[in-house]
């Protein structure tokens, strides 16, 4: 009668010691956070991804670099909370911009500079939802003198990069009012229904 390879004492104690490692890493992580209900503050644009976690941001990503952007980083919050002994669902932040627009910047009002790159966060939510959640580019930029055309170029590309991932159902609208109360560029009020 020929034996099962993982019927050997080699193998047994293998996965012993598999199951006692994943116990020790179970009892490094502390604490489940439970998430309060997000807010839906005017100052950013929120919207519900068509996609699952990773696909939401593969698209991301891709629509980055269709826009001729770079991805400048990209922020594991997930993976640094573990670290600190606490568990979420999947989130990440990425960060992108381009030279060109630092250029821009600079020889408009160099103070803007602070306000760069730009971010998107996307957050797998404890329902199972995948939020995407950016900045109101256009209203952070024109607070700065000399930085409304650019205000307005820059939410454009970034309403471009968030509508990757909106698909043709499954957008939920959350924000369409800048922090003035007049209708966002992209809100259902200009007509790009659905990307706000």
């Amino acid at each position: 009668m020929q034996r099962h390879i993982a019927d050997t004492p080699e193998i047994r104690k293998l996965v012993c010691n598999v199951h006692h490692f994943t116990g020790w890493i179970d009892s490094m992580i502390d604490e489940l956070v439970v998430y309060a209900t997000p807010s839906r503050p005017r100052f950013q644009r929120i919207l519900t991804s068509a996609f699952t976690f990773e696909e939401t941001l593969q698209r991301l990503r891709q629509a980055i670099a269709d826009a001729d952007l770079w991805v400048i980083y990209e922020i594991n919050p997930q993976m640094l909370l573990a670290r600190g002994g606490f568990r979420i669902d999947s989130s990440r932040q990425l960060l992108f911009f381009h030279p060109r627009y630092v250029v821009r910047i600079l020889k408009r009002n160099p103070s803007a500079l602070i306000e760069i790159p730009l971010k998107v966060l996307v957050m797998q939510m404890p329902d199972g939802s995948v939020t995407v959640r950016q900045n109101d580019v256009e209203a952070m930029l024109r607070r700065y003198p000399e930085m409304s055309e650019l205000a307005i170029e820059l939410a454009d590309l970034s309403r471009r990069v968030t509508a990757s991932v909106s698909g043709k159902s499954g957008t939920r609208e959350e924000s369409s009012q800048s922090p003035s109360g007049l209708p966002s560029p992209g809100s259902a009020v200009s007509g790009l229904p659905g990307i706000w």
